[in-house]
Parts: structure tokens; sequence; C-alpha cells
């Protein structure tokens, strides 16, 4: 919902729609022209190997102390989801940041929150790994 929405931001201020790929990783692992092999060990990766590190370091780690830090489970969280949002502004292409970014902001806002409510790494590994493989797999089907 919040990507449609994010959409018809872009079209409004830009006149335009954001690419179908909004995420070089996502294009070169549809598109590219690497081994099956090596493909398929990209999605096993975004799906999960990195969805493990990014939430251990994120929430484990960093929102776990900026929640201390700050005093704040908002500000901890928010500061932790910001430096998300940061992390992977690198691989979204300029014409579709607009949508990229506000799902962006979302999942990190429903990451922190999942973590912060359940004080467990499990709820927002899980959701992190979900989003991923569903935008991995809409990646396929709409190219």
């Amino acid at each position: 919902a919040v990507g449609v929405l994010g959409q018809q931001v872009q079209i409004f201020i830009q006149g335009q729609g954001p690419p179908l790929l909004a995420h070089e990783l996502l294009a070169q692992i549809v598109h590219g022209d690497a081994p099956l092999a090596w493909r398929l060990t990209l999605i096993v990766a975004v799906v999960i190997g990195a969805t493990i590190v990014e939430e251990v370091l994120l929430r484990g780690l960093l929102q776990t102390g900026l929640c201390r830090a700050l005093g704040s489970t908002w500000l901890g969280s928010g500061a932790a989801g910001g430096l998300f949002v940061l992390m992977h502004a690198g691989a979204i292409p300029r014409d579709g940041w607009i949508t990229a970014g506000a799902t962006l902001v979302v999942l990190a806002l429903a990451l922190g929150m999942t973590f912060a409510r359940t004080r467990s790494i499990a709820g927002p590994i899980v959701r992190h790994a979900g989003f991923n493989a569903v935008s991995t797999a809409g990646a396929f089907l709409i190219t």
C-alpha cells in the first residue's frame, strides 16, 4: 500500500512513475547475465543472509543501545530506522526514490517497533525476510 501511494506521489511530483525495479540488486537478479546458480545464491543472501545481519546489527545492537542512551524507545527506534534507510539509499535509482524511500521508511518503522514490542530479534528477522522474499518474487513477476 505504501509503495502504491509512493508511486502516485512520485507521478504527481515528477510526472512519471518509478522504474519497475527500484533496486539495483533486484535488477541484477532478474535481468543479470550471471549463471543461475549465482543468481540463486544472491536470492538466498538477500532473503536470509542480509536480513539476519542487518537485524542483529541494527535492531539487536544499535537500537537497543540507542534506546538506552536516549532514554526513549521511539527515538532509538527512529534513529536505527533512519540508518536502515540510509544504508539502502545507494541501491535505489534516483528516479525511484520517492516510492522506494516511502516503503523503506515504513518498513524500518515496522521492524523497529516489532523489536521494541517483542524484545526478540526473531520478529524483525522474519518480517524483513518476508519483505525481501515478496519483493524478490514480485520482481520476477512484474518484469
